[in-house]
């Protein structure tokens, strides 16, 4: 017998449908019964690939008796965060709040109205690490909202208003470039300069910080913020987290040596990696960034792209219920995949006996002082091999709902790719899951969260628009197509008029539409990727120079003035932010480039656009192209070249041979 989330399309909500717990997704006929019913709301908020939500579903949700307890006293309800992240950023806060820390599986017990007044993540079936067994819990909230309902009410009333507070800026304040140093000095302070990064274990990879570091690097000229970033990604392509075999990376790493990765892979992560990877190389000419930059497109290529050519979401950790199963080996498995190779496989990888991962072995190079191009070169034909080999084997779930925001930032990343490798398939790549997410995932002009098979989820919330407009704007830059411009002036506008409210102009995570929420949040920093604010505050960066708009540029200082509490209490908790800062007060030339074609165009600047220069922007405007009359531009002879920089422009150069030297042609 399945229960109501047999209806959905989740992958995540799919997996607890045959649960014997009377499970109901969020909307109204759940909250009606809570209220008809006076009964407490059991959230639980996940993803399809967390290991940790798998446990307590297994342990408790699978368990008839538990499950007994939940259906006589609660109405529960499953959440996918992926879908709803709007719902995870405001309960999320609240278990913050409430216990100091958070994570997956996020467990909440709310009262009918759906305020929250205990929460925490993982509940064991047993009393263990401190903390009562599950249905023990359940029985004694029961027990307290029959007795006392008032102490519940108290709690969730307390709860409300700290998290209200938090989600609300602490008054304005004047930031100065000296908080760009601040962020800097913080990630130095905090950089592991045996492995890289900037964490003890568990160790994120975040790539926002290396963005950051990269930009800082251009802008004041410090070779250590290079050499940080460099080796971050050094020791990630040595180490665990990066799937040597298959490509791409993990999301974190359980130790501080990038040794043994927690070993789900996530889209997000990915693009954001492909990023930095990408990046570094325009900047270093390193080969082995552009060689793990290819491998990770890849794995995106072969394992995560759909027929209609959108991303899919993530792979779990788990195969046949054990962690990492999939992609560990031992001595002997190596030897069937490799024959007469496998003693010299064996020996560059560090294989052992007794391995690395419970009795086996998970790739890595951390062993290697340093390696050779021709070993790497070696081992390639073997690692395809050994990929082949593993195919056999029951691969992890795979989550392939197509999520608008994760495909905005992985469009980003083939378009920097294909622009700074001048590689076409990646462009086309980018070109394909940006037209399916233009034509499938906007209806009546609102943008829609996610899909799968057909069905589109929610509307979007603020990182929908802006990561979306994030990559659409970096397949203009590589393409100088005049639609992906077009496209994200429209989105632009739109997120403007949805997503900014009250008196202080600042942007909020959901529309002004969204009824089902307790609150409005707002979220300023970096987690795994930037947030939603800082990520508008970027392209809100880039397409006023662009455009020329100067309210876009007005409404992105107005962001910095309204959150400047959160940005200078925690620089080094907004390195996007500060990127965006960089990005908007730096010194730049905004380029205007007047051709016949775009092919003509693309000869011009196809130095320019292979050189790493963040803060400058070009717009390509052609005799056939749209954007002369979209952004009321002047209308210039071609060829012609105009450079404008800090508000005033140039006399336009006309020339062949100035427009050339000017863009290194």
């Amino acid at each position: 017998m399945t229960n109501r989330l047999a209806n959905e399309t989740s992958p995540y909500l799919l997996q607890h449908k045959d649960n014997p717990v009377d499970w109901y997704p969020w909307g109204e006929e759940a909250f009606e019964k809570a209220e008809k019913e006076n009964k407490i709301i059991f959230l639980s908020i996940g993803y399809s690939t967390c290991h940790w939500c798998h446990v307590m579903e297994r342990e408790s949700f699978e368990d008839e008796k538990t499950a007994e307890v939940l259906n006589k006293d609660f109405v529960a309800i499953k959440v996918d965060r992926e879908e709803r992240p709007d719902l995870d950023t405001i309960y999320m806060a609240f278990c913050q709040a409430m216990t100091g820390s958070g994570g997956w599986p996020l467990n909440l017990f709310l009262t009918p109205k759906k305020v929250p007044f205990y929460a925490g993540t993982y509940f064991p079936k047993k009393s263990m690490y401190g903390q009562p067994a599950f249905v023990d819990l359940l029985n004694q909230v029961a027990k307290i909202w029959t007795e006392n309902p008032a102490e519940l009410f108290m709690h969730s009333e307390k709860a409300r208003v700290a998290v209200a507070s938090a989600f609300k800026p602490r008054g304005e304040e004047a930031l100065s470039g000296e908080i760009i140093r601040e962020t800097y000095e913080t990630l130095k302070s905090n950089y592991d300069e045996k492995y890289g990064g900037f964490s003890e274990k568990p160790k994120f990879p975040s790539p926002h910080q290396m963005l950051f570091l990269l930009r800082y690097y251009k802008a004041a000229g410090e070779m250590e913020a290079l050499e940080m970033v460099k080796g971050q990604l050094e020791g990630m392509a040595k180490g665990g987290l990066m799937d040597h075999a298959g490509g791409g990376f993990a999301r974190y790493s359980v130790d501080e040596r990038w040794e043994i990765p927690h070993f789900e892979k996530m889209l997000y992560d990915n693009a954001l990696i492909a990023e930095s990877y990408i990046e570094a190389y325009a900047i270093t000419k390193k080969d082995r960034f552009k060689n793990v930059s290819e491998e990770l497109f890849h794995y995106i290529e072969i394992e995560m792209t759909s027929p209609h050519g959108a991303f899919y979401s993530a792979q779990d950790a788990d195969s046949e219920g054990e962690e990492g199963k999939f992609y560990v080996f031992s001595p002997s498995e190596i030897e069937e995949a490799l024959g007469e190779e496998a003693e010299w496989f064996i020996d560059f990888y560090g294989i052992t006996e007794r391995g690395n991962f419970e009795g086996k072995n998970h790739l890595n190079l951390i062993h290697k002082d340093s390696l050779k191009r021709e070993d790497l070169e070696k081992a390639e034909p073997l690692l395809d091999r050994l990929y082949e080999y593993r195919k056999d084997r029951v691969p992890p779930f795979k989550d392939d709902k197509i999520l608008t925001s994760w495909n905005g930032l992985m469009i980003g990343a083939l378009s920097l790719g294909g622009k700074v490798f001048k590689e076409e398939s990646y462009l086309q790549s980018a070109r394909k899951a940006a037209d399916f997410i233009l034509n499938y995932h906007i209806r009546e002009a609102v943008l829609y969260n996610s899909s799968r098979e057909g069905k589109l989820g929610d509307s979007g919330t603020l990182e929908d628009y802006a990561f979306l407009i994030h990559g659409l704007l970096n397949l203009y830059d590589a393409t100088l197509e005049d639609k992906w411009l077009f496209h994200s002036r429209m989105l632009t506008e739109k997120m403007i008029e949805d997503f900014i409210g009250g008196e202080d102009g600042g942007f909020y995570m959901t529309s002004k539409d969204k009824t089902d929420l307790i609150m409005r949040p707002r979220e300023t920093y970096d987690g795994a990727m930037p947030s939603g604010i800082s990520m508008a505050v970027m392209v809100l960066a880039k397409i006023s120079r662009l455009t020329g708009v100067v309210r876009y540029r007005e409404i992105m200082e107005r962001q910095f003035k309204v959150f400047s509490s959160n940005l200078k209490r925690t620089p080094g908790a907004h390195c996007y932010f500060m990127a965006a800062y960089l990005t908007a007060n730096m010194g730049h030339k905004a380029y205007q480039l007047y051709t016949v074609s775009r092919e003509e165009a693309l000869e011009y600047t196809e130095v320019f656009r292979q050189e790493y220069r963040p803060f400058d922007t070009l717009i390509s405007l052609t005799n056939e192209g749209i954007l002369r009359e979209l952004f009321d531009l002047e209308v210039q002879e071609a060829p012609a070249l105009l450079i404008c920089q800090e508000g005033s422009c140039q006399k336009p150069l006309e020339r062949k041979e100035d427009i050339e030297k000017e863009l290194k042609i």
